[in-house]
């Protein structure tokens, strides 16, 4: 089947939390819909691919590095333009997602409370896992994010319920 056309027509650069839930989910394929190319740091390619047995649902995003166009490892990233609080617990590979997506002017893919929140801060505009099964519904690639969220919770992935429900309630899924 010929890939279709993306959504968006820039790239997204993306943490190791969505790409791991969307894998779970087998919902892969929602992200070259969206948009072109889908930028991985070195330090979510190294989350992902050196210490699989700590991301077992990533399976599938783990298979497709090499093997999907779509899916690009970005070179190593200077973070140092970067200052961020004291305060903010980040990871490596949240630091780099936001470094990158700055440097490439294109939105961040993630999840994690702080670091979104930090994203924002350096002018990063964002999504998350919950923001693409969204984006998914608007241009008809789901019919329901219902049962994309019920596999990411079947496999492990957490979601919390109060969160869960208003997506759905605002998708009018409830």
């Amino acid at each position: 089947m010929p890939r279709q056309t993306p959504i968006f027509s820039i790239a997204v650069v993306a943490d190791t939390s969505p790409l791991v839930a969307l894998s779970a989910a087998g919902r892969l394929d929602l992200l070259p819909a969206m948009w072109p190319s889908v930028v991985v740091p070195p330090a979510v390619h190294s989350e992902l691919t050196i210490r699989p047995g700590e991301w077992v649902a990533a399976r599938g995003i783990r298979q497709a590095f090499g093997r999907e166009t779509w899916l690009t490892l970005a070179p190593v990233v200077d973070v140092r333009a970067l200052s961020r609080p004291a305060s903010a617990k980040l990871g490596r590979g949240e630091i780099e997602v936001i470094a990158l997506a700055k440097s490439m002017g294109v939105q961040a893919l993630i999840d994690d409370y702080e670091a979104r929140l930090f994203a924002q801060q350096c002018g990063v505009p964002v999504v998350g896992t919950l923001g693409v099964l969204a984006l998914a519904r608007q241009q008809g690639l789901l019919d329901k994010a219902e049962p994309v969220i019920q596999a990411m919770l079947a496999a492990g992935i957490y979601l919390g319920p109060v969160l869960v429900e208003n997506f759905l309630k605002q998708l009018g899924e409830r």
